[in-house]
């Protein structure tokens, strides 16, 4: 009778070794050596999805050992180790759709599993799945349910900006998780001086961005609908355009216009509701002139300086 073992006893083999190490006495180093080793090991056609495997263990055993978040020896660790997973293990092996979803399963068991503290590796380390996501996935943003599982730890690091970066990249779980935050930070913070107009431009300026009009609009209803049962405002319906009108906020009322002008694709209605609201007009010039462009196809003036960049409308969360 034969002794070989199978690969999988011998995969099992590697794991169970690798997570006795880690959790040792001995310096963690040795423990990002070994795991370094083992996966520049498995980086060929034949051997990725075992690579795959070994990296979900091997960064979610670093995770379970990341308790200190003033240390980030361990940050650094499953940043490299994420970077050599995609760079030699899964990248040059994604040739076909069952490959990438094959992949795709295996990351989103890395996302779940993920605890990395200092927030600009957060940062880096989420760039490096995402851009993997973006050159294999067929998005043109990269894959939403990975921008969604994203947006979930830069939210449990309260990475407000980055969460809603990838939420409003991501799917129907992150619109909702996005449309609830928006809801509740315009709540905590209305004594605070914050305006509900602060709240509707974001939901309806990130996802026009994009060109997502339908959450857009979705986003903007329900929005509009909490703020209508939650705020005394005067408001009539004008059903034939689905908007409310309010009485006394101009800013409201043009938000809800413009995006009905977006829909029209009509430059002469967006030039229109440009010189009906002046003042909103040049609150939401940058916003504007990029909607222009990819709505209107309206060129921009050359500016001085370094333009318009979609990304710098998504700040001021604290």
């Amino acid at each position: 009778m034969s002794g070989k073992i199978t690969d999988e006893q011998r995969l099992k083999r590697i794991i169970d070794k690798f997570r006795t190490n880690i959790h040792s006495s001995k310096p963690v180093y040795e423990s990002y050596q070994q795991m370094t080793t083992i996966l520049n090991r498995y980086t060929t056609y034949k051997t990725y999805k075992q690579g795959c495997r070994i990296a979900v263990e091997g960064l979610k055993e670093f995770s379970i050992k990341n308790t200190d978040p003033t240390n980030k020896e361990i940050d650094l660790i499953l940043q490299d180790l994420l970077t050599i997973f995609v760079n030699n293990v899964i990248t040059k092996n994604c040739k076909t759709p069952e490959d990438y979803d094959f992949i795709k399963i295996e990351i989103c068991k890395i996302l779940k599993s993920l605890k990395i503290h200092n927030k600009p590796i957060l940062h880096n380390s989420a760039i490096v799945l995402n851009n993997f996501t973006i050159a294999t996935s067929g998005f043109k943003f990269g894959d939403p349910l990975i921008h969604d599982l994203i947006g979930d730890l830069f939210y449990e690091s309260e990475m407000y900006l980055e969460m809603e970066r990838y939420y409003v990249l991501g799917n129907k779980d992150s619109y909702t998780k996005y449309i609830d935050f928006l809801w509740n930070y315009y709540v905590q913070n209305k004594t605070n001086g914050i305006k509900f107009e602060e709240v509707l431009s974001r939901v309806i300026f990130s996802y026009t961005f994009v060109e997502n009009i339908k959450y857009a609009k979705e986003g903007s209803q329900e929005l509009l609908k909490k703020y209508g049962e939650f705020s005394s405002s005067v408001e009539k319906g004008k059903k034939h355009l689905n908007m409310n009108f309010f009485a006394d906020d101009k800013y409201l009322n043009f938000l809800q216009l413009l995006l009905v002008v977006i829909q029209t694709k009509n430059v002469s209605f967006f030039n229109k509701i440009k010189a009906q609201y002046p003042d909103q007009t040049r609150v939401y010039a940058d916003y504007l002139t990029y909607i222009g462009e990819i709505y209107f196809n309206i060129k921009p003036q050359q500016a001085s300086g370094q333009g318009f960049n979609i990304m710098d409308m998504m700040k001021g969360f604290a």
